[in-house]
C-alpha cells in the first residue's frame, strides 16, 4: 500500500511543501520534561474533575425537573 497524492491537488501540495524545513530542534532542550508532565498531570486531574461536576449537575438537573413535573402533576413517581 503506496502514500502519496491522489488528485491533482494533493500533488500540487507535495509539489509546494516538499522542499519546506522545519528548523525547532534546537528549541527542543528548552522543555523541562518533569515539568511538562507536572502540567499533563495537573490538566488530567482538572478534566476528571469537571466530568465529575458535571456528572453531578446532570443528576441534580434531572432531579429538579422530575420534582418540578411532579407538582405539577405531570410526573407520577412509580416508588
Amino acid at each position: 500500500m503506496a502514500v502519496g497524492a491522489r488528485d491533482h491537488i494533493d500533488k500540487l501540495l507535495v509539489q509546494k511543501y516538499q522542499t519546506l524545513q522545519v528548523d525547532n530542534h534546537n528549541n527542543i532542550n528548552q522543555i523541562d520534561e518533569q515539568e511538562m508532565l507536572n502540567r499533563m498531570e495537573k490538566v488530567a486531574q482538572d478534566k476528571i474533575t469537571m466530568m465529575k461536576y458535571q456528572g453531578k449537575l446532570n443528576e441534580l438537573g434531572k432531579t429538579l425537573l422530575a420534582k418540578s413535573a411532579y407538582k405539577n402533576y405531570r410526573y407520577i413517581p412509580i416508588r
